[in-house]
């Protein structure tokens, strides 16, 4: 049976101002790279091919949390 794809949902926890076009800007750099990411304003979702693993989320929040970004954001799973 072929592993299908699997979603990982950052869900928005506060409003810093200016963090969301920020956000909006890194997740563009993942685009093409086999993960789905879209950014609305009240969640992140991460849609990660068959075989992606937790790792492309996780270096996407560390990403996050080194620009100072995180704070708004809490992870989820669907």
């Amino acid at each position: 049976m072929p592993e299908s794809s699997r979603t990982i949902i950052f869900t928005r926890n506060g409003n810093t101002p200016g963090n969301q076009e920020k956000v909006k800007k890194l997740a563009n750099e993942w685009k093409g790279n086999g993960v789905q990411v879209e950014v609305g304003p009240d969640e992140i979702t991460f849609t990660l091919p068959p075989g992606g693993g937790d790792c492309t989320a996780k270096y996407f929040q560390g990403r996050m949390e080194k620009e100072g970004l995180w704070d708004d954001w809490k992870e989820g799973h669907k």
